[in-house]
């Protein structure tokens, strides 16, 4: 039974350790996925306050942790990709664009350049969420030759099979 809810969903401890080596990709996906929810509660509240009539001081605090949560996303999602496979890069890539355009119509600020395309997410950005997920499940389930592991300096390309007959 323990085995058959570790194939269902891939964070639980008995998924991690069957797959050890997709540990850092995982708990990357973990800290996008957090930043990108922090990011979305903070662009809410902002909106909230604006609504309410705040003082301007308050909502300029409002409009800074907008800033910071972007920052930190922005972050999360540059080591998250750098171990991604390409179907989990454009997912999250669209996620983000998406998360980045719903802020700045919210702030009534530009929307830079990068975030600035026609692409739709079909189903909305639940249903990104949801093919993230399943492309993170079929990542860990096939595993790729290459593999990358993140370092406490950079991401860092590693070829397994020729590090083992090392």
């Amino acid at each position: 039974m323990l085995q058959y809810k570790a194939n269902l969903n891939p964070f639980s401890p008995y998924a991690l350790a069957a797959h050890p080596d997709y540990i850092d990709f995982l708990l990357a996906y973990q800290k996008f996925h957090v930043f990108i929810e922090v990011w979305n509660a903070a662009t809410l509240a902002f909106q909230e306050a604006k609504k309410r009539g705040v003082s301007a001081s308050e909502l300029r605090l409002r409009f800074q942790a907008i800033g910071h949560a972007a920052k930190e996303a922005s972050c999360a999602e540059f080591c998250f990709m750098a171990l991604s496979p390409d179907g989990v890069k454009r997912l999250s890539a669209q996620i983000l664009r998406v998360t980045m355009r719903s802020a700045c119509n919210a702030t009534g600020g530009p929307v830079p350049v990068e975030f600035q395309d026609d692409e739709k997410i079909s189903g909305g950005i639940s249903e990104a969420w949801k093919a993230l997920h399943y492309e993170i499940h079929e990542a860990v389930n096939k595993p790729a030759r290459k593999m990358v592991r993140l370092m406490s300096t950079c991401p860092q390309y590693v070829d397994e099979f020729t590090h083992e007959n090392e």
